[in-house]
């Protein structure tokens, strides 16, 4: 009975069974029965109060989590509400683990909603992954941590603040130098170089992002290594009829990855 732990554990267990095997409104009527049960006083005599509370706490994350991977509006206004209440619940705190969690995943929640359109949540998601970082940076993992960071890249450039978001590229690339930065972040980071100004450093990035990967079906990253090396006042290749920039682009491919004729490599 609601006396034990054991109960409310199992009821969790349950829950979580039936998320894993993808039966996400099952699992949310079992979190959801655990968080409405921890709302009234647990009856006297119950044992290990604060670890009740602790498992009312996972639970109404994982209710959260479950809402978030059904994916309709209504359900991820629901999320962010239980996340907002999880923040300012007065058994949860910045060090544990829970309330850490709520900060992050309602950060990344809220800017998921700005990339849809819903300009609201914007900034309010980027000052909770703002705190986010400044609480738990020094301690996080590179994977958890370069999610979060390229999350926020992505939000700042939405909010038009593309020096903060080229730092935050930059810093990535600096932090995690045995990995080559994908193609896409290269691309981004020389978009927030060109839209600051600084179309020498936007166009080789570009060069870097093309040689890496290719690909470009809608021509816009060779548009805009076009546009970065009009602007800087370097030497333009000739369009292509069959588009992209032809032989002098292969040049400057190979020239990226092997680096110039004689020349040390890129």
């Amino acid at each position: 009975g609601e006396r034990n732990r054991e109960y409310w554990d199992s009821v969790h267990a349950c829950g979580a069974c039936y998320r894993d095997a993808g039966l996400p409104r099952k699992a949310q009527e079992k979190f959801d029965r655990n968080v409405e049960a921890g709302l009234v006083p647990f009856p006297e005599g119950a044992d290990e109060d604060l670890t009740i509370q602790q498992i009312v706490q996972l639970s109404r994350l994982e209710s959260a989590r479950v809402r978030v991977r059904l994916g309709g509006k209504g359900e991820m206004d629901e999320a962010a509400a239980i996340y907002r209440a999880m923040l300012r619940s007065p058994t949860l705190g910045p060090r544990t683990r829970e309330w850490r969690a709520a900060l992050a995943e309602l950060g990344l929640l809220l800017l998921h909603g700005a990339a849809q359109g819903q300009t609201e949540p914007l900034w309010e998601g980027l000052g909770y992954l703002d705190e986010y970082v400044q609480r738990y940076g020094a301690e996080d993992g590179v994977a958890r941590l370069g999610e979060i960071q390229e999350a926020r890249a992505r939000g700042l450039m939405r909010a038009g603040r593309w020096a903060d978001a080229a730092g935050i590229w930059s810093g990535l690339r600096a932090e995690r130098p045995a990995i080559p930065a994908p193609a896409w972040a290269l691309a981004l980071e020389a978009d927030c170089l060109l839209a600051t100004g600084r179309p020498g450093e936007a166009a080789l990035l570009y060069e870097r992002s093309l040689a890496r990967d290719g690909a470009d079906p809608d021509g816009h990253l060779h548009a805009s290594w076009f546009e970065a090396r009009r602007l800087a006042g370097m030497a333009l290749p000739p369009p292509h009829p069959g588009g992209g920039f032809g032989s002098d682009w292969e040049r400057i491919r190979r020239e990226v990855l092997l680096g110039p004729p004689g020349g040390q490599g890129p």
